[in-house]
């Protein structure tokens, strides 16, 4: 005898991540890798000079209460790029190792060990050095920042990242560099909300549905060029259909790009693999529709907009 009436219609596992999830995390990873293919990240190389003074390349002693003090030194912008053979006229640079008082220490070393939180922007040493040493990477950052609205409720916005002449970047913990790095988003910002105006549609006879979901877009910038370039990036995307990879299953394989601290995942793979036909890990066709653009009251003269837009997302096993 049939026990269907006992389930629940297209969930297996309470602990499975469902639909708006998948959407969320997707819609990242597609900005994210579309932003790198038309050139939307910066590289620093060792000793460059910031736009107003100062070293772009210089990390500071970051005060980490999940560390030893000297163990962490941070860039002056997260969301250093780790991915390879992006569809531009140049590439990132792929990150080796870092310069400890001008001494080259590779991250596979015996001298100074390390890893890289590619997520924040940063260095971990195994043993501390001593916080007054000079710690420098060369790295390449992300030029847009690209979060979802359940990023926690402290995060605060840092404007000014750029600011590295002043004595807060330097001489520890101070203003907005007070704030933990996980806990600050830079400017240029696209915050993604998925909403909960759902409907559904059927698909076919036989099964399958249409899940139409709202999301919105919002666009955070420092100047009104950022903003409105953002703001058309995303417009634009109206009538495209993307692929959403199958977030269950990249965890349950271990192929998610990034370790939990932010380092690089041996067996990891990057978004253009995780929505190859071939790999196994697409799960859902996406159309983006309905784009609409709208100005918000600029807080703290900041320049803010928001893009809502449907998203038709094609379920077949419902």
């Amino acid at each position: 005898m049939s026990s269907d009436y006992l389930t629940l219609k297209g969930f297996t596992d309470y602990g499975n991540t469902t639909i708006s999830d998948h959407l969320a995390q997707n819609l990242v990873s597609f900005l994210n890798n579309g932003f790198l293919n038309i050139g939307a990240f910066s590289s620093v190389t060792l000793g460059m000079s910031g736009y107003y003074g100062g070293d772009f390349s210089r990390l500071r002693a970051a005060a980490d209460p999940n560390f030893i003090d000297g163990q962490v030194f941070e860039g002056f912008r997260s969301q250093w790029v780790h991915e390879t053979g992006i569809l531009y006229n140049y590439q990132p640079i792929q990150i080796s190792g870092v310069y400890v008082n001008g001494v080259f220490c590779p991250t596979s070393g015996v001298s100074n060990t390390h890893y890289i939180d590619y997520i924040l922007g940063r260095v971990v040493f195994d043993n501390p050095v001593s916080q007054t040493a000079t710690v420098g990477a060369e790295f390449s950052y992300r030029n847009v920042f690209v979060t979802t609205s359940e990023a926690p409720w402290f995060r605060q916005i840092q404007g000014n990242s750029f600011r590295i002449d002043s004595n807060q970047y330097l001489q520890g913990p101070s203003g907005a560099w007070d704030i933990l790095s996980q806990s600050r988003v830079q400017l240029p910002a696209i915050v993604i909300e998925p909403t909960t105006r759902v409907t559904l549609e059927p698909m076919q006879l036989g099964g399958g549905q249409f899940r139409n979901q709202d999301v919105i877009f919002h666009v955070i910038a420092e100047t009104p060029w950022d903003r409105n370039k953002l703001t058309d990036i995303i417009l634009s995307q109206k009538d495209k259909t993307i692929y959403l990879y199958d977030l269950n299953k990249v965890v349950d394989d271990g192929v998610w790009r990034l370790n939990f601290d932010g380092s690089l995942n041996p067996s990891g793979l990057q978004y253009d693999r995780l929505v190859d036909p071939n790999l196994g890990y697409r799960k859902y066709n996406c159309l983006f529709y309905n784009s609409v653009a709208q100005d918000v009251n600029n807080p703290q003269n900041l320049f803010v907009s928001s893009v809502r837009m449907t998203c038709k997302i094609q379920v077949d096993n419902i």
